[in-house]
């Protein structure tokens, strides 16, 4: 906080800055704003690796696939897990805005891998002719639980579409029970969890009494 404190000093009282004393202060501002809501992102990492490693696990016990089937899905999501976790403790500082922007834009990347390792999970995991609901909630799983550890849009969609994506194309290819009927609701629900962060971050910056515009 101290290094934050100095920067406001700094930006403020900088007399040869052709920037406007408010206009520095409020870029300041938005930076601790994304700064405070980036610091827990590490620990929440930590938990969404957690998680994703149960729900493979209980996915592998429920649907029972060949063993080279299950043993090929949980070593790529055992990978994602692995990095996610090596990235998280890399971390210096939960207070530097540079190196919490940087290990966000990772994250990103590492949801994107686990949405690729999980739609591929519908050709490997699911089996023959499973039945719509199931396949849904499949699909839906790790978005959700994206949606609610990490709380960001842009990892919650790098990591759906390709779930999307995959689960649609192997619903008629595997093919699953009722291609049609899979497909459409596997993309509606994908589409759905994707859409409720994506109006519940913009309910939080255009709500007026919110926490972080209160110090403006």
């Amino acid at each position: 906080m101290s290094a934050l404190s100095q920067q406001v000093a700094e930006t403020i009282c900088d007399p040869g800055s052709a920037t406007p004393p408010y206009e520095q202060l409020r870029r300041v501002h938005t930076e601790a704003a994304e700064t405070a809501e980036l610091a827990n992102l590490p620990a929440l990492a930590c938990y969404a690796a957690a998680l994703v490693s149960g729900a493979t696990l209980l996915a592998i016990l429920l649907a029972r696939p060949e063993l080279y089937h299950a043993v090929s899905f949980a070593l790529l999501v055992s990978l994602g897990v692995a990095v996610l976790l090596w990235r998280s403790a890399q971390v210096r500082s939960h207070f530097l805005h540079p190196d919490l922007g940087a290990f966000a834009g990772d994250v990103g990347a590492i949801m994107l891998y686990f949405g690729f390792v999980w739609g591929a999970g519908a050709f490997l995991v699911l089996p023959l002719n499973c039945v719509a609901g199931s396949t849904v909630l499949y699909a839906a799983s790790l978005p959700l639980l994206a949606a609610m550890t990490l709380r960001r849009r842009d990892a919650t969609f790098l990591c759906t579409v390709p779930i999307a994506g995959l689960t649609t194309a192997a619903a008629y290819l595997r093919p699953l029970g009722l291609p049609s009927l899979t497909a459409i609701m596997a993309l509606l629900v994908c589409g759905i969890v994707t859409g409720s962060l994506g109006i519940n971050n913009w309910m939080k910056q255009s709500w007026p009494f919110r926490a972080s515009g209160a110090h403006v």
